[in-house]
This record gives C-alpha cells, sequence and structure tokens, in this order.
C-alpha cells in the first residue's frame, strides 16, 4: 500500500525550502554579482538609449470628372498604398505604416530616432503622390482629348458627306423641277393660241348661226344637215372649256414647281442622318469644352505633418534587467551547487 501520510509530504517541502536557501547562502556573493553586472549593464544601455520619434501625415486624394454629372476619385486608396509600398517600402525598406479612411484619405505613420528623417520621407511620399496624380489626371485629360476629337472629325467628314450627297440630289431636283417649269412655260402660250382661235371660231360661228336665224328657209336646211351649226358650236365650246382648265392646271402645277424651287434654293440642305450626325457632335464638343475647362480637385496633403517623442521607460527597463540578473545569477549557482553536490556524493 501507498504512504500518504501528509507528514511525509510536510517534510519533502522542508527539505526542498532548506536545500533551497542553503542553496542562496552559499551562492550569496555570486548571485550578487551576477545581477548586479547584468542590471548596471542594462542601466548603461537604457541610458544611452534615444528617444523614438513618431511622424504622420494624411493625404486627401483628388476628384476629376468624366461629365458634367459625375466626379471620379484620381486612384482608390488602395492603388495608391500598393504603389507607395512598391515604391518606398519594398525598394527603400522604409518603416511606414499606411492607413486608408473612406477610401479617399490615406494616413501615414512611420517612426525612427531622426524626426528630421521622419519627415523628410513623409514628404517624399506625399509629393509622389501629389505629382503621381498630377500626372494620372493629365493622361487621363489628354487621352479623352484625342478621343473625342478624332470623334468629332470623323462626325465631320460623314456630315460633309451627306451633305454632298443632298447637294448633288438637290441640284437634281432643281434641274428636274426647271425643266418641268420650262416645258409648261412652253406649252402655255400653245393653249393661249388655241383658245384664241376657238374663240374666233365661235364668234364667227355664231355670226354665221345669227345670219342663217334671220333666214327660216336656209336655217331649216342647214339644221337638216349633220352636225349642225349649234353642234359645232357646242363642240368649240367644249374645246374651249377643256383648254381653259388645262390652262389652269398647267398654272397651278408651275405655281406649285416654283414653290418647290424656291423652297430647294433656300431653304438649308439637311437629312435625319445629318441632324442625328449633328446633334451627337453638338454633344461631343460640349463634352470636351467641359474637359478642357474643368478643374480637377487635386491631391493634396490636409494638415501639417505631426511628430512626437516616445521616451524610454528607463526605470522599467532597468527593473527588468534586475530581474533577468537575478533569474540569471540563481540559475548559474543551481547549476554550479548541483554539480559540486553531485562529486561530494
Amino acid at each position: 500500500m501507498q504512504n500518504n501520510n501528509p507528514n511525509n509530504h510536510i517534510q519533502g517541502v522542508e527539505i526542498d525550502l532548506n536545500w533551497f536557501l542553503k542553496l542562496l547562502i552559499n551562492s550569496h556573493k555570486l548571485i550578487i554579482a551576477i545581477t548586479l553586472v547584468i542590471t548596471i549593464l542594462v542601466s548603461i544601455n537604457a541610458s544611452q538609449e534615444k528617444p523614438l520619434y513618431i511622424s504622420s501625415a494624411i493625404l486627401e486624394i483628388g476628384k476629376y470628372s468624366q461629365d458634367q454629372n459625375k466626379e471620379i476619385l484620381i486612384e482608390p486608396s488602395s492603388s495608391l498604398i500598393e504603389e507607395l509600398k512598391i515604391n518606398f517600402i519594398h525598394k527603400q525598406q522604409a518603416n511606414v505604416i499606411f492607413d486608408s479612411e473612406k477610401d479617399r484619405i490615406v494616413k501615414f505613420t512611420t517612426k525612427s530616432t531622426n524626426p528630421e528623417k521622419n519627415i523628410d520621407l513623409l514628404n517624399e511620399m506625399i509629393g509622389y503622390s501629389i505629382n503621381r496624380h498630377s500626372n494620372l489626371v493629365s493622361n487621363f485629360i489628354q487621352k479623352t482629348n484625342k478621343k473625342l476629337t478624332y470623334e468629332i472629325e470623323s462626325l465631320n467628314n460623314q456630315i460633309e458627306f451627306n451633305n454632298k450627297i443632298l447637294f448633288t440630289q438637290n441640284e437634281d431636283k432643281k434641274i428636274r423641277i426647271t425643266n418641268q417649269i420650262e416645258k409648261i412655260n412652253n406649252k402655255l402660250p400653245q393653249i393661249d393660241s388655241k383658245i384664241k382661235e376657238i374663240k374666233k371660231v365661235i364668234l364667227e360661228d355664231n355670226k354665221n348661226f345669227k345670219l342663217l336665224a334671220a333666214d327660216p328657209d336656209v336655217f331649216l336646211e342647214r339644221a337638216a344637215q349633220s352636225p349642225t351649226l349649234t353642234q359645232i358650236i357646242h363642240s368649240y365650246n367644249n374645246q374651249l372649256l377643256n383648254s381653259e382648265a388645262e390652262k389652269i392646271n398647267l398654272s397651278q402645277e408651275k405655281d406649285s414647281l416654283e414653290t418647290q424651287l424656291k423652297r430647294l434654293e433656300s431653304n438649308n440642305l439637311e437629312s435625319e442622318m445629318v441632324f442625328k450626325l449633328s446633334q451627337e457632335k453638338d454633344n461631343l464638343e460640349l463634352e470636351l469644352e467641359f474637359l478642357i475647362k474643368q478643374n480637377p480637385t487635386s491631391t493634396q496633403s490636409i494638415r501639417e505633418i505631426k511628430t512626437k517623442e516616445v521616451r524610454p521607460n528607463k526605470k522599467a527597463t532597468i527593473l527588468l534587467g534586475f530581474i533577468i540578473g537575478l533569474f540569471i545569477s540563481i540559475s548559474i549557482a543551481f547549476i554550479k551547487y548541483s554539480s559540486k553536490t553531485f562529486k561530494e556524493e
């Protein structure tokens, strides 16, 4: 059976404590010397330690307009941070922490023992960011300017081509209408002459009819013949009416053609296609004008660089050195005393 007597356990603890006290008493000089040396070394190092300076700057990313109703960031903050990491952290081994707020505010924080070095680094990063964004906006404006100018020039060519076609078509219409008017002008005198002859014949037949009517025998004899004089006069009257109606129709047609000709000569030539092309061109010209006149918001630092000093806690450092020295000295004393005891046994 196991012996679980608590007195044996207490006696074992007392023996261990006695052994540890004996270790401390026999090695007190060594423990004090090692602890003192380590504490002094830590104190010397703490006294020589320089204060740490933490500097920060805040940059606001600018905006530019793609059109009159929409503004966009020159560059997302995440993209700018990646660019700065490549050029300053990876290439120059700079110690910088980045923080982004609302996707257009970037905060740079760096720390070192030299505040001037911090400020120079942050100023360099701010200058790099501002110059980069200025180039991005300039490139965008130049690229968009070339694109819009090319599209406007292309529309001008299309409008000019369509206008040439319209002009040709218009000239053809004018020639055709002029020829029709000329034909009517040539025909109207013929109709007037015909009307005049018919009226003259009718007038003579009416005189003959009156003479015949004065002699009943001759009148009856002529009435027995076919066609009768009345029928002839009636036929001439119908011809007169038809000729006069034809003259009226030709005159109306001539007036209509002359109206069309005047409209073709006075109105601006513009088809539905040309109208649409012109509208599109006007919109592009307005967009180009807005692009040239726009004043994009520049990327800028929204406050001065702030630097704060962080001094080391020397008392805490010395106390920590003392504790570490004490631990190391006791460990060395324990190893040395255990080795000596082992040899004696």
